[in-house]
């Protein structure tokens, strides 16, 4: 019989050995992806709001220009972004308004898949 408490002891020393690593294991894979779903869902709060800016208004909409100032900009008939119209006729170079714009800011960046 004591051969059967030594066998007993060994698994159950094996089992506590594997055992608890691999709960915890588990558990840190489990709190990880919850916390993951919610950075995530945060990220994507953030993006629908910039995206619709940009669709939905033109830059003169969300500058609250004034119809004569609209009359005078060489943008506000253009499909393009206000800054590629004005980057065009500067050298390629982005006016310096356009860097501390907030519509400039909330356009998402376009990406190439």
């Amino acid at each position: 019989m004591k051969w059967l408490e030594a066998l007993t002891t060994i698994a159950t020393t094996i089992g506590i050995r594997f055992l608890i690593p691999i709960v915890m294991t588990i558990g840190i894979i489990y709190a990880l992806r919850k916390l993951d779903a919610r950075w995530q869902a945060e990220a994507e709060a953030q993006i629908i709001p910039a995206t619709t800016v940009f669709t939905s208004s033109r830059c003169y909409d969300v500058k609250k220009c004034s119809p004569e100032q609209r009359a005078n900009c060489s943008a506000a008939d253009r499909s393009e972004p206000c800054w590629q119209v004005f980057r065009q006729t500067n050298g390629g170079l982005l006016k310096d308004e356009c860097l501390s714009c907030g519509y400039f800011f909330n356009v998402p960046t376009p990406v190439r898949i």
